[in-house]
């Protein structure tokens, strides 16, 4: 079971530092540094994909009373555990993205909104996963590496390092977004219809004429 303790223990061997026992910034320095670091790199890490253990979807049909001074015709509150908006759209159709709907991310005083024309609308976001055990295996090498990355100067500050831990860290959820983000049926379709084009293409443009 992945916990916060292990997630530490591996950012902190990335850095060759000593490892913690306990998720308490009185046990040591590291557990001190683990312990202002951690929340930051994990909202970091899901805010970058499209994540499937931490996506939601929801229907909004309840505008906010008080519409956006110009451009919009309705704004609409959004939930207070969204990290990163991936689709809105006015019919559900759309369910895996492609609607041509005009809004936008938006926030006041009252909060964040998304505002656009449509009183309904179907939105797909990611949202502030805390629950260690639902991280995906690729997720926890991720942020494994922006933990140590955020640790890197206090602990070693080796320059090269820490280059080393990022560019590492973009890497892994670049490549998370080949896999935890195509899991679905739908997504599978697509990219073997794209296959099948391209082998096609491929085999046409070899013939003579």
């Amino acid at each position: 079971m992945t916990s916060k303790v292990e997630i530490c223990n591996k950012a902190l061997s990335l850095l060759s530092a000593n490892l913690i026992m306990a998720f308490d910034p009185d046990e040591s320095v590291e557990a001190a540094l683990c312990v202002t670091n951690y929340e930051s790199a994990r909202r970091y890490a899901l805010e970058k994909r499209g994540w499937t253990f931490a996506t939601k979807r929801i229907v909004m049909t309840s505008p906010s009373a008080t519409a956006p001074e110009w451009g919009y015709d309705f704004k609409h509150l959004l939930p207070s555990d969204l990290l990163r908006v991936l689709i809105v759209s006015e019919d559900p159709a759309y369910k895996d993205g492609g609607s041509l709907m005009d809004w936008r991310k938006e926030s006041d005083d009252g909060g964040d909104y998304i505002v656009c024309n449509f009183s309904t609308i179907y939105v797909k976001y990611i949202y502030d996963q805390i629950q260690e055990v639902r991280f995906s295996p690729t997720f926890v090498e991720a942020m494994v590496h922006q933990l140590a990355y955020l640790m890197a100067t206090p602990l070693t500050e080796s320059k090269g390092l820490k280059n080393d831990l990022l560019a590492e860290f973009e890497r892994l959820t670049s490549e998370a977004s080949g896999t935890d983000g195509t899991q679905g049926t739908s997504d599978r379709i697509r990219s073997n219809r794209l296959l099948n084009v391209r082998r096609v293409r491929g085999r046409n443009f070899g013939r003579r004429p």
